[in-house]
């Protein structure tokens, strides 16, 4: 390959901040201040030694894709470490079963950021739900197909920049605004802190869709180079989410104290205490879920690509038409389009209950398809392939990874567990 072909590459190749903000504008999403409030009305400040649990936790997963990663460098995910460890066969199979996970879960970001423009209006109506719903699905599936993977990590960076800056007004006018009286622990009860855990942990499940750019990925743009810099942008991500998720729940329990806050809408507290309006807290729920919502449809996307060039898939995934994948987009449309219909349509029918079933249905196909095999497969290759080469190498595997397993099986647990 010529050093102009090499440079045109990488030119096209997403930067190291575009690839940290793809994992965390995954799991910055539309609730990340209005469920703090809930935490806090469980635990109050204690909310927020909850979130640091929980984060640790989630930190076992986070150095059992790191590891992965850096064995398998390829882009694909759970497709590509457990192809490379096991077989191409298996590899498929979760590859499609991570697709079609997150299928479920960009239909319910998009009947959420559908809920949250209509919101900004004060309008409540089923059939504007369901049309401005499948309006988002298309939008977003057609921008996340067309544009280029750099675009993608630069639209990315600016998304989330806007979510933090907000986060941080927000958080400051919460401390502002502060109840001293909020910050009492007389009703603490281990119950009320486990059940803040629990609910924490599921505010940091998405950031690996990062790993399915892996190769798109460029590596020379910075002092961290090779297959290193994929594993240290995981760890990254997770710190920073980290630190906005701590100020928020530092804020949120500022306003709310334990029990405080019973059937009340988190809008209106936020909006009462803090001057801002609740049509402008709707407006960047909406930006938030749609910002999640064009990640997680790029992601798809990019899946089907990756699957095809490996001849996983059907040789016209593969095919471009003036430079785009018409058939992944064509698909993946078809496909969100007939999921948000049937959950949409059928949300009066079950009064709500149909977006439970559909949300724990995408959470559960991703955590069996990536987060599970990613830390069983790192400790499969450290008992049975020691000497494997291993760019990034977690200290204390015998601990991290047989938690990151542990942790996979109690969420999928807690994720079925919810509807009896």
């Amino acid at each position: 390959m010529s050093n102009n072909e090499s440079q045109k590459q990488n030119k096209n190749k997403i930067n190291f901040l575009g690839i940290i903000a793809i994992g965390m504008t995954t799991v910055i999403g539309s609730g990340i201040w209005r469920d703090p409030l809930k935490w806090a009305n469980s635990s109050g400040i204690f909310s927020i030694l909850a979130v640091v649990i929980s984060w640790l936790l989630f930190l076992t997963a986070g150095l059992s894709y790191a590891e992965c990663v850096s064995m398998f460098p390829k882009s694909g995910g759970p497709y590509s470490y457990v192809g490379g460890a096991v077989n191409k066969k298996w590899g498929t199979l979760v590859g499609i079963l991570y697709y079609i996970g997150y299928l479920f879960i960009s239909s319910l970001l998009a009947f959420l950021t559908a809920n949250f423009t209509l919101g900004i209006f004060g309008v409540q109506d089923n059939l504007m739900l369901v049309v401005f719903t499948l309006l988002f699905l298309i939008l977003f599936g057609l921008l996340s197909g067309i544009v280029s993977p750099r675009l993608f990590g630069f639209l990315a960076l600016g998304w989330v920049l806007i979510k933090i800056v907000f986060l941080i007004i927000v958080s400051i006018l919460m401390l502002l605004n502060a109840d001293v009286a909020n910050y009492s622990v007389n009703e603490l009860t281990f119950s009320g802190f486990q059940e803040t855990i629990n609910l924490s942990i599921w505010a940091l499940l998405g950031f690996e869709v990062m790993l399915i750019f892996t190769e798109e990925l460029n590596k020379k743009d910075s002092l961290i180079k090779g297959n290193l810099k994929m594993s240290i942008g995981i760890l990254i991500a997770l710190l920073s989410i980290l630190g906005v998720y701590i100020l928020v729940t530092l804020g949120a329990s500022s306003l709310v104290g334990i029990n405080d806050l019973g059937t009340s809408n988190p809008f209106v507290i936020i909006a009462s205490n803090t001057g801002i309006p609740t049509p402008i807290l709707s407006f960047f729920a909406a930006f938030s879920a749609a910002g999640t919502c064009f990640a997680v449809l790029a992601t798809c996307i990019h899946q089907l690509r990756v699957m095809a060039r490996d001849d996983s898939l059907p040789k016209i995934f593969n095919k471009t038409k003036k430079g785009y994948h018409i058939a992944n987009i064509g698909v993946t449309i078809i496909l969100v389009v007939i999921i948000g219909s049937i959950m949409t349509l059928l949300i009066p029918l079950t009064e709500g209950l149909i977006v439970d079933i559909f949300a724990a249905t995408g959470i559960g196909i991703v955590l069996i398809s990536a987060m599970l095999p990613a830390g069983i497969i790192a400790l499969y290759l450290r008992i049975k392939m020691p000497i494997l080469e291993r760019p990034f190498k977690t200290k204390f595997y015998y601990i991290v990874f047989p938690l990151a397993i542990l942790l996979s099986i109690f969420l999928f647990y807690l994720n079925i567990i919810q509807f009896f």
